[in-house]
């Protein structure tokens, strides 16, 4: 399952998340219709979005207070 959230600022709350592992994925929002990764067009010319992998898998245990905190420092 994808979840994807939209931020504003420098950090984002994801909260009530089932337990398991998480890849985060990080991109810019150049897509005007939808949340989806903007991958870039030719005609006219415009740069895809900037993406970023976060280096760790998230672990979310069951009965564990199931919330991240990303702060986004660059």
């Amino acid at each position: 399952e994808v979840l994807l959230y939209e931020i504003n600022g420098d950090q984002i709350i994801i909260d009530n998340l089932i337990e398991g592992d998480y890849d985060i994925e990080l991109y810019e929002n150049k897509n005007k219709i939808s949340l989806n990764y903007f991958s870039g067009t030719l005609e006219p010319f415009s740069l895809a979005a900037n993406f970023h992998v976060y280096s760790k898998a998230v672990t979310v245990r069951k009965n564990w207070i199931n919330n991240i905190l990303i702060d986004f420092k660059i």
